[in-house]
C-alpha cells in the first residue's frame, strides 16, 4: 500500500507546476512574491532560532524559495524533492545547496544529521506519525522540526479543494492533530499556532482573481489581527483555520 501511494505521489509531482498557489500566497516566496502576512514568515524565521552555521532540511523543498532566503541568513541548506522535476528550479536558485531526490518518509541521510528541518505543505502528502518519526532520526539532540501545514478546518478552502480534487494524494490533519502526533517518539511540541481564519479570504480572492495590491494586503492584516484575538478568546475557532505553526523540538541528549 505504500509503494503504491508513493508512485501516485511521484506521477502526481512529475507533471505539476512548482510551488505557487496559495501555499505561496501564505507565506510570502523569497523568489518575487510578498507574503500576505509578514508576521507569519516572522513567526516562522523565529521559530527556527538562530540559524548561521546550522544544518536545515527542508522535506519538499519545491523552488527552493525558503531555503535560500535561510542560506542567506547564514544557514547551511539541504533539500529533498520527490522527483527530478522538481529539483530543476531549485538547482537553478540554489546551486551551493545539497540538493536531493528522495522519499520524504525513509530518507537517505544519517541518523542526527540536521539541526532543524522544516516543512511548508508537504505532510499532507504523507503518513504523517511515519514522517514524524523520520524527522526525529534525522535530527540532533537539541534540534527543531517547523512544519507550516494547511488543515481541513476552514469551510471555504473546504470549497476550494473540492473544485480541484487529488484523490488519494492529500489527507489534510485536523488542527487538533499536532499534539498527537509526536506521541511515541522523542520529539515535544513546544510551539502551535493558527493562522488565517477571516484573513484567508482576502488570500483565496487574490487567488482566484490574479488580483491583489496595497488594498488588499492591509485587509489581510486587518483580518489576521481579528483571527488572533478569535483564536485566543474562541478556541474553539482554531479548529476552522486554515494553517497550523507547529513546532517540535527533539531533548537534548
Amino acid at each position: 500500500m505504500r509503494r503504491a501511494a508513493l508512485g501516485k505521489r511521484r506521477e502526481f509531482f512529475a507533471r505539476a507546476p512548482g510551488r505557487g498557489g496559495l501555499r505561496g500566497l501564505a507565506l510570502g516566496v523569497p523568489l518575487g512574491r510578498q507574503p500576505a502576512l509578514p508576521a507569519l514568515r516572522a513567526a516562522w524565521l523565529a521559530a527556527l532560532g538562530e540559524i548561521v552555521g546550522r544544518r536545515v532540511l527542508e522535506l519538499g523543498c519545491g523552488r527552493g524559495g525558503e531555503l535560500l532566503e535561510l542560506q542567506r541568513r547564514g544557514a547551511r541548506v539541504v533539500g529533498l524533492e520527490l522527483t527530478p522535476r522538481r529539483l530543476s528550479a531549485a538547482r537553478g536558485n540554489l546551486p551551493d545547496a545539497g540538493l536531493v531526490v528522495g522519499d520524504a518518509e525513509r530518507t537517505p541521510f544519517r541518523d542526527g544529521a540536521f539541526d532543524a528541518v522544516i516543512t511548508n505543505s508537504v505532510l499532507l502528502h504523507l503518513d504523517r506519525p511515519r514522517a514524524l518519526a523520520e524527522v526525529s532520526r534525522l535530527l540532533a539532540p537539541g534540534g527543531r522540526a517547523v512544519f507550516l501545514e494547511p488543515t481541513d478546518g476552514h469551510p471555504l478552502l473546504r470549497l476550494y479543494r473540492l473544485l480541484r480534487p487529488r484523490r488519494g494524494l492529500v489527507n489534510y490533519p485536523d488542527p487538533t492533530e499536532f499534539p498527537r502526533l509526536a506521541r511515541g517518539n522523542p520529539l515535544e511540541l513546544v510551539e502551535l499556532s493558527y493562522w488565517y481564519l477571516y484573513a484567508a479570504l482576502p488570500v483565496l480572492f487574490t487567488r482566484l482573481t490574479g488580483r491583489g495590491g496595497r488594498r488588499l494586503e492591509a485587509w489581510t492584516r486587518r483580518l489576521a489581527r481579528l483571527d488572533e484575538r478569535l483564536f485566543t478568546l474562541r478556541p474553539d475557532c482554531r479548529r476552522r483555520a486554515w494553517l497550523v505553526l507547529a513546532v517540535y523540538r527533539k531533548p537534548a541528549a
